[in-house]
Protein backbone atom coordinates (compact mmCIF):
# COMPACT_ATOMS: atom_id res chain seq x y z
CA UNK A 1 0.00 0.00 0.00
CA UNK A 2 1.19 3.50 -0.91
CA UNK A 3 0.86 6.11 1.77
CA UNK A 4 0.47 9.77 0.77
CA UNK A 5 1.92 12.43 2.97
CA UNK A 6 0.15 15.77 3.04
CA UNK A 7 2.50 18.70 2.48
CA UNK A 8 3.12 20.82 5.52
CA UNK A 9 1.38 24.23 5.28
CA UNK A 10 2.05 27.40 7.16
CA UNK A 11 -0.39 30.24 7.63
CA UNK A 12 0.45 33.92 7.97
CA UNK A 13 -1.88 36.77 8.77
CA UNK A 14 -1.56 39.64 6.25
CA UNK A 15 -3.10 43.07 6.77
CA UNK A 16 -3.17 46.11 4.52
CA UNK A 17 -4.74 49.56 4.37
CA UNK A 18 -6.79 50.68 1.37
CA UNK A 19 -7.73 54.31 0.83
CA UNK A 20 -11.14 54.77 -0.80
CA UNK A 21 -12.04 58.10 -2.34
CA UNK A 22 -15.67 59.19 -2.49
CA UNK A 23 -16.35 59.67 -6.22
CA UNK A 24 -19.97 60.68 -5.66
CA UNK A 25 -18.89 64.11 -4.37
CA UNK A 26 -16.35 64.82 -7.09
CA UNK A 27 -17.69 64.88 -10.64
CA UNK A 28 -15.20 64.27 -13.38
CA UNK A 29 -15.10 67.27 -15.69
CA UNK A 30 -15.29 66.51 -19.40
CA UNK A 31 -12.84 68.68 -21.29
CA UNK A 32 -15.55 69.56 -23.81
CA UNK A 33 -15.19 70.31 -27.46
CA UNK A 34 -12.09 72.13 -28.63
CA UNK A 35 -12.80 75.58 -30.05
CA UNK A 36 -12.66 75.87 -33.81
CA UNK A 37 -9.37 77.43 -35.00
CA UNK A 38 -9.36 81.24 -35.06
CA UNK A 39 -7.40 81.41 -38.35
CA UNK A 40 -10.31 80.03 -40.39
CA UNK A 41 -12.56 82.43 -42.27
CA UNK A 42 -15.89 83.03 -40.50
CA UNK A 43 -19.16 83.28 -42.40
CA UNK A 44 -21.76 84.77 -40.07
CA UNK A 45 -25.52 84.38 -40.40
CA UNK A 46 -27.85 86.24 -38.04
CA UNK A 47 -31.16 84.45 -37.45
CA UNK A 48 -33.81 86.73 -35.95
CA UNK A 49 -37.00 85.28 -34.42
CA UNK A 50 -40.03 85.48 -36.75
CA UNK A 51 -42.20 87.77 -34.59
CA UNK A 52 -40.58 90.13 -32.10
CA UNK A 53 -43.24 92.01 -30.10
CA UNK A 54 -42.76 95.78 -30.03
CA UNK A 55 -40.77 96.93 -27.03
CA UNK A 56 -38.85 93.65 -26.65
CA UNK A 57 -35.31 94.02 -25.34
CA UNK A 58 -32.34 92.08 -26.60
CA UNK A 59 -30.77 90.29 -23.62
CA UNK A 60 -28.04 88.29 -25.30
CA UNK A 61 -27.46 85.82 -28.09
CA UNK A 62 -26.68 82.17 -28.72
CA UNK A 63 -23.70 81.52 -30.99
CA UNK A 64 -23.31 78.15 -32.72
CA UNK A 65 -20.30 77.43 -34.92
CA UNK A 66 -19.97 74.56 -37.37
CA UNK A 67 -16.98 73.57 -39.44
CA UNK A 68 -17.88 73.75 -43.11
CA UNK A 69 -16.14 72.87 -46.35
CA UNK A 70 -16.41 74.27 -49.85
CA UNK A 71 -13.73 72.85 -52.12
CA UNK A 72 -10.91 73.68 -51.55
CA UNK A 73 -11.50 75.59 -48.31
CA UNK A 74 -12.46 74.85 -44.73
CA UNK A 75 -14.28 77.71 -43.05
CA UNK A 76 -16.49 78.35 -40.03
CA UNK A 77 -20.17 79.06 -40.53
CA UNK A 78 -21.35 81.06 -37.53
CA UNK A 79 -25.03 81.36 -36.59
CA UNK A 80 -25.85 84.25 -34.27
CA UNK A 81 -29.33 84.09 -32.72
CA UNK A 82 -30.23 87.19 -30.69
CA UNK A 83 -32.37 86.55 -27.61
CA UNK A 84 -35.23 88.85 -26.69
CA UNK A 85 -37.33 89.15 -23.57
CA UNK A 86 -41.00 89.97 -24.04
CA UNK A 87 -41.79 93.34 -22.36
CA UNK A 88 -44.87 92.37 -20.31
CA UNK A 89 -42.99 89.49 -18.73
CA UNK A 90 -39.81 91.42 -17.87
CA UNK A 91 -40.91 91.87 -14.22
CA UNK A 92 -42.18 88.31 -13.85
CA UNK A 93 -40.03 85.54 -12.42
CA UNK A 94 -40.80 83.28 -15.39
CA UNK A 95 -40.02 85.80 -18.15
CA UNK A 96 -40.54 84.55 -21.68
CA UNK A 97 -37.51 84.65 -23.93
CA UNK A 98 -37.75 84.32 -27.68
CA UNK A 99 -34.98 83.21 -30.01
CA UNK A 100 -34.87 82.05 -33.63
CA UNK A 101 -34.69 78.33 -34.31
CA UNK A 102 -31.50 76.82 -35.66
CA UNK A 103 -31.64 75.61 -39.26
CA UNK A 104 -31.99 71.83 -39.58
CA UNK A 105 -28.57 70.21 -39.47
CA UNK A 106 -27.71 66.75 -40.79
CA UNK A 107 -26.04 65.58 -37.57
CA UNK A 108 -27.57 67.56 -34.72
CA UNK A 109 -24.66 67.79 -32.26
CA UNK A 110 -21.79 67.59 -34.75
CA UNK A 111 -19.68 70.63 -35.60
CA UNK A 112 -19.52 69.53 -39.24
CA UNK A 113 -21.74 71.19 -41.80
CA UNK A 114 -23.42 69.36 -44.69
CA UNK A 115 -20.69 70.26 -47.20
CA UNK A 116 -17.93 68.88 -44.99
CA UNK A 117 -19.88 65.69 -44.22
CA UNK A 118 -20.49 65.10 -47.93
CA UNK A 119 -16.82 65.68 -48.74
CA UNK A 120 -15.58 63.28 -46.03
CA UNK A 121 -17.95 60.49 -47.17
CA UNK A 122 -17.15 61.03 -50.87
CA UNK A 123 -13.42 61.05 -50.14
CA UNK A 124 -13.75 57.82 -48.16
CA UNK A 125 -16.05 55.75 -50.38
CA UNK A 126 -15.65 57.23 -53.87
CA UNK A 127 -12.02 58.36 -53.84
CA UNK A 128 -10.90 55.59 -51.39
CA UNK A 129 -9.13 58.10 -49.16
CA UNK A 130 -8.81 56.62 -45.64
CA UNK A 131 -9.92 58.70 -42.69
CA UNK A 132 -6.39 59.00 -41.29
CA UNK A 133 -5.27 60.64 -44.55
CA UNK A 134 -8.21 63.00 -44.45
CA UNK A 135 -7.18 63.88 -40.89
CA UNK A 136 -3.66 64.62 -42.16
CA UNK A 137 -5.12 66.93 -44.80
CA UNK A 138 -7.13 68.77 -42.12
CA UNK A 139 -4.02 69.07 -39.95
CA UNK A 140 -2.16 70.69 -42.87
CA UNK A 141 -4.97 73.27 -42.81
CA UNK A 142 -4.27 73.60 -39.05
CA UNK A 143 -7.57 71.96 -38.03
CA UNK A 144 -7.23 69.00 -35.67
CA UNK A 145 -10.13 66.53 -35.78
CA UNK A 146 -10.06 63.38 -33.67
CA UNK A 147 -10.38 60.02 -35.42
CA UNK A 148 -13.39 59.11 -33.27
CA UNK A 149 -15.11 62.34 -34.31
CA UNK A 150 -14.56 61.91 -38.04
CA UNK A 151 -15.61 58.24 -37.90
CA UNK A 152 -18.80 59.26 -36.05
CA UNK A 153 -19.49 61.75 -38.87
CA UNK A 154 -19.13 58.99 -41.47
CA UNK A 155 -21.37 56.63 -39.48
CA UNK A 156 -24.04 59.29 -38.93
CA UNK A 157 -24.01 60.34 -42.58
CA UNK A 158 -24.32 56.74 -43.74
CA UNK A 159 -27.34 56.28 -41.46
CA UNK A 160 -28.90 59.39 -43.01
CA UNK A 161 -28.54 58.09 -46.57
CA UNK A 162 -29.62 54.51 -45.84
CA UNK A 163 -33.21 55.20 -47.09
CA UNK A 164 -31.70 56.27 -50.43
CA UNK A 165 -29.71 53.05 -50.54
CA UNK A 166 -32.81 50.95 -49.87
CA UNK A 167 -34.83 52.79 -52.54
CA UNK A 168 -32.03 52.39 -55.11
CA UNK A 169 -31.64 48.71 -54.25
CA UNK A 170 -35.39 48.13 -54.69
CA UNK A 171 -35.34 49.99 -58.03
CA UNK A 172 -32.40 47.96 -59.34
CA UNK A 173 -33.92 44.64 -58.23
CA UNK A 174 -37.29 45.56 -59.73
CA UNK A 175 -35.78 46.61 -63.05
CA UNK A 176 -34.40 43.15 -63.66
CA UNK A 177 -30.86 44.34 -64.40
CA UNK A 178 -29.47 42.29 -61.56
CA UNK A 179 -30.06 38.59 -61.12
CA UNK A 180 -29.84 37.46 -57.53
Amino acid sequence: AVETVAPETQTKEVTYTKTITDTSKKQIEHPGRSPLPAHLRREETILEPANIPEGSKKIGEEVTEELEYTPPELFVKKYVRPKYIIPQSSVSVNAEIIIASMPIRPLEKAIAGPGLLAQVVIDKYVDHLPLYRQMQRFERARVKIAYSTISDWVSGTCKLISPLYEALKAEVLQSGYVHV
